[in-house]
């Protein structure tokens, strides 16, 4: 072994970059992919984890008398005679930007405080109150009531 070479003729050097650049990439390409599906699972209504609510309490869990039924996605509330809305059950709760925890605080409402519904989410309703501001808040439970 002449001059850092081995018998091959590659240098320790290049050979140790070859072993570990693939991992590297690896790496890589892995947190890419958990970033991605993250990012998927919050979009598709699945960011309220079981036991938390968009106030920061404690909701029903799946199974509970207080679930909203159905766990097929966003349904687009049907525009016919009757008006659907929601009520706000509790002082404080906030309305978000998105159907999801992380999403951001839109506004807090009040209790009492009467929403029109605009769309029925799993786990959240789409909502927009009297001065047209527009977002979601949690569905059912203690937080608020669906009247069709």
């Amino acid at each position: 072994m002449a001059g850092g070479r081995y018998a091959g003729g590659d240098n320790i050097g290049v050979r140790a970059v070859r072993l570990v650049i693939p991992w590297v990439l690896l790496v890589v390409i892995a947190l890419l992919v958990w970033g991605y599906l993250s990012q998927y699972r919050d979009a598709s209504g699945g960011g309220v984890p079981a036991g938390e609510s968009p106030a920061g309490e404690t909701t029903p869990t799946a199974g509970s008398a207080d679930t909203t039924e159905g766990a097929g996605g966003d349904v687009p509330v049907d525009a016919g005679d009757t008006k659907p809305y929601v009520t706000v059950l509790t002082e404080g709760l906030n309305m978000r930007s998105g159907p999801m925890t992380t999403a951001g605080v839109v506004k807090t409402l009040t209790e009492g405080q009467r929403l029109t519904l605009l769309e029925k989410g799993t786990g959240w309703y789409r909502v927009r109150d009297d001065a047209g501001d527009e977002g979601w808040v949690a569905a059912g439970g203690r937080y608020t009531e669906l009247v069709e």
